[in-house]
């Protein structure tokens, strides 16, 4: 269960309703709740309404300021937040948005929407209206939609800084639309106008309001927290809201609407005239349409320490490129690499089933099976690796080291090669099959942890390995240390520039695996291996599917496979490369902007 901080907004004339939800849902064990200190005539005092319910969160789990390491992700629900607040709130931390409308809304690592968006702007990765209110407990709901509307309640918040409570009071009055005696006012802890309301019965003060909505056959309110509550226990409700703006929400959302600024006497009586046809059949669809799931289920579902910013240079900022459900995709504003943002457990293991059964699944053969074809592959690497050392004399057999050997394909084409080879890989069972099959050196153990005693290799490779790493530099650097001056780091990974990531996208990042913390393009590698103290020599499209890239329309226009595939390769669209790297003497580190 990860630690989350929330920080609600308390800023005056925004309502309650954000704190409300922070408090609903820091009640659980580690969650702590984030105020501005009281006195900030910026915001009303929040700690007002904490101090009337003390067992919803312990006095130690209320902080003033962002500090300490103990949260796993800092979750924001404050509607607008200014790029410089965002910063010092996140303190380096994974952020969590909830209906983030402001500037920092790309700058949040994981986005949830539970509101409708009016702006336009890049989805979220998660946008479920079911979220804005949790499922109320059973007692607490209705068995169904109310037959008659006769006992109303109006319930504008624990602000109402337009005061809609009167206004809506006074108008109901005035037009005998309902008696007095028939409403019920329910006036919240931050209600600062006249508290009268002859003939009604005031409920003042209290946060739980909500929780006897159930007792209710209408509820008047304005978009936000109150109105789906009603809705989740099975209460008709009624819109009457304080901006065009929150008027635009309601129809967005599809929520009848009484007015702006006080109800509109037609259009309420219209609602009315016939409200199992006109007012409750819609409320029923509405509220069938809510998702079940909660938000704590939400949160649980996250992974701590997946999201940790560029996997290269540790920025924590990044332009968002794509968002799904369990998983953010950015590019590094730095270093320039894509990368990924994982929030959920992975779901590959690299064990023997790996090679067996699911790679069977992907590519309709096991491992073994393709050991042949990955062999012949590896002795085509090994030409280009030998054409870029010139075919210079060396002393003795030329060692290698093999990241990620797996069952050792390319091993054994180095072997025959004349190398000295040494393989690393995490699945024991591979490197067993490595050692008692092939008889080569190989052992079980995790980079850039590893160490082999000694360096001066002349060949390290990576095949389809170095996306997995989280922590790239020190991969990097670890390469560049047990290379000999002039050798060879080659390493092969989804071409981030090739045609699937360039005409789709979308469909490109969605499809890589939850494990792929990086994606390269030969841009972003040649500045990122140039800090790392390599030169690029050798770039190497693979991967070529131009019936894929219906952007191009390749094969459609009559060229035919052949010619399509041809083009593919002429113009580098392949979705996997290759690339191949000198060790200079020198090592930057990492590059900055």
């Amino acid at each position: 269960m990860p630690r989350l901080l929330f920080v609600p907004s308390v800023r005056r004339s925004w309502g309650t309703g954000h704190l409300a939800r922070c408090m609903m849902w820091a009640g659980r064990d580690g969650a702590g709740l984030l105020l501005p200190a009281e006195g900030d005539r910026r915001h009303w005092g929040a700690e007002e309404i904490l101090r009337r319910y003390p067992g919803v969160l312990p006095a130690e789990r209320l902080v003033h300021e962002p500090d300490g390491g103990q949260w796993d992700f800092v979750v924001l629900d404050r509607r607008m937040t200014e790029a410089e607040e965002f910063e010092r709130l996140a303190g380096g931390r994974p952020v969590i948005g909830v209906d983030e409308g402001g500037p920092a809304r790309p700058l949040c690592q994981f986005l949830i929407d539970t509101f409708p968006r009016l702006a336009r702007s890049r989805p979220a990765n998660i946008a479920d209206e079911g979220l804005v209110a949790d499922v109320p407990p059973e007692r607490e709901r209705r068995a169904d939609f109310p037959a008659e509307l006769r006992k109303v309640l109006l319930c504008f918040g624990g602000e109402d800084a337009a005061d809609l409570t009167r206004r809506t009071w006074r108008a109901f009055s005035q037009w005998k639309i309902f008696d007095p005696a028939d409403m019920d006012v329910a006036l919240g802890p931050k209600y600062r106008h006249d508290p009268n309301f002859p003939g009604s019965c005031v409920i003042a003060g209290r946060t739980d309001v909500r929780e006897a909505f159930h007792g209710y056959d209408l509820v008047f309110s304005a978009f936000g927290l109150g109105a789906y509550e009603a809705l989740r226990r099975r209460v008709a409700v009624l819109l009457v809201n304080p901006s065009a703006y929150h008027r635009r929400l309601s129809r967005a959302a599809g929520l009848p609407e009484a007015g702006v600024g006080r109800p509109a006497r037609r259009r309420l009586e219209r609602l009315l005239a016939d409200p199992a046809e006109k007012l409750i059949a819609r409320l029923r669809e509405k509220a069938a349409g809510l998702s079940g799931r909660s938000m704590r289920e939400v949160f649980d579902g996250l992974a701590a320490g997946r999201a940790r910013g560029c996997p290269l240079c540790g920025r924590v900022r990044g332009r968002v490129l794509e968002r799904f459900p369990d998983r953010s995709f950015f590019r590094c504003g730095r270093c320039g690499l894509a990368y990924q943002e994982a929030f959920s457990a992975p779901t590959t293991v690299y064990n023997e089933n790996y090679f067996f059964e699911e790679y069977r699944k992907q590519y309709g053969r096991s491992y073994l099976e393709d050991f042949e074809s990955i062999k012949t592959a590896g002795r085509l690497r090994l030409q280009i690796i030998e054409g870029l050392r010139g075919g210079e004399a060396q002393p003795g057999p030329k060692r290698l080291l093999d990241i990620g050997c797996a069952y050792g394909p390319f091993l054994a084409a180095a072997a025959e090669a004349g190398y000295e080879v040494q393989g690393l890989d995490a699945c024991e069972a591979a490197v067993r099959h490595v050692r008692e099959i092939l008889d080569l050196p190989a052992e079980a153990a995790s980079f850039p942890d590893y160490d082999p005693g000694r360096g001066g290799f002349d060949l390290v490779t990576l095949w389809y390995v170095i996306e997995h790493f989280q922590n790239l530099e020190a991969v990097l650097r670890a390469c560049h240390s047990l290379l000999a001056p002039g050798g060879i780091l080659a390493f092969s990974t989804p071409n981030g520039a090739g045609g699937s990531a360039r005409f789709k996208r979308r469909d490109f990042l969605r499809s890589s695996p939850d494990d792929h913390y990086s994606i390269w393009d030969q841009k972003s590698a040649r500045r990122v291996l140039a800090a790392f103290g390599f030169k690029l020599r050798r770039v190497r499209v693979s991967g070529h599917h131009p019936e894929r890239l219906a952007g191009l329309r390749l094969v459609e226009k009559g060229l035919g496979r052949p010619a399509a595939l041809a083009a593919s390769r002429l113009a580098g669209l392949g979705d996997t490369f290759e690339l191949y790297a000198q060790k200079t003497e020198a090592l930057a580190g990492r590059p900055h902007d």
